[in-house]
């Protein structure tokens, strides 16, 4: 049999994992298609100036909290490097992260073998951010 399919719709924020302010979009879109427990959700966010949070970032609107299976050694469930990302004080690769049952996206940078996540002050005005990621529910 073929597995259920949904479509729908959401709006992914950008915010600091220790505050939840809000700040002002020129664009803030997402959707995604779940298939059985496999989600895929795209997401673009681009800020109209300068990020009021501070911290590290991460993107809430997840339809879905990840499964509770672990992908590897570590507590991730997926893990993508971000398509498209501008407006950002950081030369390294930028990754979309989800952790075990986790409904919230860590937005961090690969240094190296090593992850920190990435900052508030990392971003400039007008940045923009866009990601496709599959994870399992």
């Amino acid at each position: 049999t073929i597995p259920k399919q949904q479509v729908g719709f959401g709006t992914p924020t950008l915010t600091g994992i220790s505050d939840d302010v809000n700040n002002t979009y020129k664009v803030q879109f997402g959707d995604y298609i779940k298939i059985g427990n496999i989600i895929t959700v795209r997401a673009r966010i681009d800020l109209i100036d300068s990020i009021n949070s501070t911290g590290n970032l991460i993107i809430k609107g997840l339809p879905y909290a990840a499964s509770k299976k672990k992908l590897d050694k570590t507590s991730l469930v997926a893990s993508t490097v971000v398509s498209q990302i501008s407006k950002i004080n950081v030369n390294e690769l930028v990754l979309a992260e989800i952790d075990t049952g986790s409904d919230v996206i860590m937005l961090r940078k690969l240094i190296g073998s090593n992850k920190t996540y990435l900052q508030a002050n990392d971003i400039n005005n007008d940045a923009s951010i866009a990601f496709t990621l599959t994870y399992q529910i």
